[in-house]
C-alpha cells in the first residue's frame, strides 16, 4: 500500500495479497527443521551464499516476537546450516 500510494495509485484500486503465495515463494518460515528444508532447497536451486533474514515481518510483529525467532533460529537452524569441519 505505501508504494502504490507513492506511484499515485488508490487503495481501492491494490490487488489483494495472495497470502498463499507470498509464503510458498517469498518467505522462509515453520518449524526449524522445515526452514533449514526451505533454506538448503534454495541454495542448491541458486547457489546463494548469503541470505538477508527480517524477523519482524517488516515490522508486522512486535519486537519481543521477533527476537524469539531470532532465537531460536540461531539455536536450533544456523548450526545445522554451517558446513562440516574438514
Amino acid at each position: 500500500m505505501f508504494f502504490a500510494a507513492r506511484r499515485g495509485v488508490p487503495a481501492h484500486q491494490v490487488p489483494a495479497a495472495d497470502t498463499a503465495q507470498a509464503l510458498r515463494t517469498q518467505f522462509i518460515h515453520g518449524t526449524p527443521a522445515q526452514c533449514h528444508a526451505q533454506i538448503t532447497q534454495l541454495a542448491q536451486a541458486s547457489g546463494i551464499g548469503a541470505l538477508r533474514c527480517v524477523f519482524n515481518a517488516n515490522g508486522l510483529l512486535p519486537p519481543e516476537q521477533a527476537l524469539a525467532g531470532m532465537r531460536l533460529f540461531a539455536r536450533e537452524v544456523m548450526p545445522a546450516l554451517r558446513p562440516a569441519a574438514a
